[in-house]
């Protein structure tokens, strides 16, 4: 009995330590939350390069002790560097988000048509192809 709870152990342990987990599927945005994002992209990327062209300009005109050794100026233009520079890629990403929302946007749902048979109207319900292209 103990061999056979230790092997159910063994088992549990292996199964727990080398299994791999799915890849969770992707959820397929609508072009208006594309648009949306790449919105809210910009605006972040443009607040990003404003504060980090500030940061540059101050850390510039920061005026230097008398012993020359002040390096908080230096401090604030490698800030402001950095903070312009992580604002390119949210303007790329914007600029992948915004086409993708402009993509061209096929759907295909039932449309419902009055037919006349028979001296009287009856509905059928047919499949119907829409197709939307943003220029």
């Amino acid at each position: 009995m103990k061999k056979f709870i230790n092997l159910i152990m063994l088992i549990c342990l292996a199964q727990a330590c080398f299994s791999q987990q799915l890849p969770t599927l992707k959820k397929h945005l609508s072009p208006q939350e594309y648009r949306k994002k790449s919105t809210d992209q910009v605006v972040l990327g443009s607040i990003l390069l404003a504060a980090g062209t500030g940061l540059a300009f101050a850390g510039a005109n920061v005026d230097k002790n008398a012993t020359g050794f002040d390096f908080s100026g230096i401090i604030l233009e490698a800030f402001g560097i950095a903070a312009a520079g992580g604002s390119i890629p949210l303007f790329i990403s914007a600029a992948n988000n915004h086409r993708k929302g402009k993509a061209i946007a096929i759907s295909m749902k039932p449309e419902n048509a009055l037919t006349l048979q028979r001296s009287k109207f009856s509905g059928h319900a047919y499949p119907a192809l829409s197709i939307k292209i943003n220029l």
